[in-house]
């Protein structure tokens, strides 16, 4: 992935924020708000990276054991061997908006692109999105599917209802009037 980015990044002309390919032996660089370069054998700057220094001379040596920030606001904190022990945003509110991403994600676009560019650009997310839009179709239109079936059988079911009657008949009464003659006997006592 990390190859994959390095090579759009080119062809794009933009650079990766926080980090940038460095050589062989040290892959990730980056700059603390005192202008000191960092480097990292690792991925990028998280947590378990051990970060270096390298001196005018070449030598490397790991940085010192604190809390050192990035250019970008972020903080990494190192122990003694200069192990990458946490990791803190820039801001909360960087940190909500850039939370899905990760560092070899984020980019920063130059300000002007050429129309080219920005073709190029919208080629590779549409191939990127294509197939997992195509995914999601087929998974709605499964839904959709199942769910006309259903209102199908529902609607057959109401109508099925709706020929019945709504509730049994009520046999007819005769009232009985006093001067029956069978009004004055009282059945069930002797």
């Amino acid at each position: 992935m990390n190859e994959k980015l390095q090579t759009i990044a080119k062809i794009l002309g933009i650079t990766l924020s926080s980090s940038e390919v460095v050589d062989e032996n040290l892959s990730v660089e980056a700059k603390l708000m005192d202008g000191t370069m960092i480097y990292t054998e690792a991925d990028g700057f998280s947590v378990g990276a051990t970060v270096m220094v390298v001196a005018e001379d070449g030598s490397k040596a790991p940085v010192f054991a604190g809390e050192h920030q990035l250019e970008d606001g972020s903080f990494i904190i190192t122990d003694e061997a200069g192990v990458i022990i946490e990791v803190k945003p820039a801001a909360e509110d960087a940190a909500a908006n850039d939370e899905e991403l990760s560092d070899d994600e984020k980019v920063v676009v130059k300000a002007e692109m050429t129309p080219e560019e920005k073709t190029a650009i919208v080629n590779e997310v549409m191939q990127i999105l294509e197939p997992r839009i195509a995914a999601l179709e087929e998974v709605l239109l499964g839904a959709v599917e199942a769910l006309s079936k259903t209102n199908t059988e529902l609607n057959d079911k109401v109508e099925k209802l709706s020929a019945q009657p709504a509730a049994l008949p009520v046999a007819k009464r005769i009232p009985v009037r006093e001067d029956n003659a069978l009004a004055g006997l009282k059945l069930g006592k002797k």
